[in-house]
């Protein structure tokens, strides 16, 4: 599994509060960045990267609207979202469907995998099943 996790930086904003906003949602440890020009992207192959994550849609109490967006997004080999990202800077998760919902561009996470490996990352990420994380951790890098 691959997990790719992008946002972009527009020439308003602080680089450094962007970097911040993006690492919300992600364990440091666990992700390579690279910082370019216009973007940060953040990548790992590691589910527990997104342990950030998870615990912010449990403290939230969205876990159940989180499992049927993460479920949308759901296509064979690949699971894509996106995140709010003036909703991130204030540690928040708020999906968007459109656009238009986030005008600074929204934070995009996509993640590669088999359907098994998918399905088992929304299913850690939204509370759905202990322990689902066994046979699917890889480290990946730039």
């Amino acid at each position: 599994m691959e997990i790719h996790i992008e946002v972009p930086v527009n020439p308003s904003e602080s680089r450094e509060k962007v970097e911040q906003t993006l690492l919300t949602f992600v364990d440091q440890k666990l992700v390579d960045k690279k910082i370019g020009e216009a973007s940060i992207e953040l990548r790992s192959g590691d589910a527990r990267s997104l342990r950030p994550m998870k615990e912010a849609l449990k403290k939230q109490l969205i876990r159940d609207a989180a499992r049927a967006v993460m479920h949308a997004g759901l296509r064979e080999g690949v699971l894509e979202f996106r995140l709010h990202k003036q909703a991130a800077f204030v540690k928040r998760v708020s999906f968007v469907t459109e656009e238009s919902e986030s005008p600074l561009g929204p934070i995009r996470v996509t993640v590669i995998g088999s359907q098994e490996e998918l399905t088992g990352l929304i299913k850690y990420l939204t509370g759905e099943e202990r322990g689902i994380l066994r046979g699917i951790l890889r480290p990946v890098s730039f």
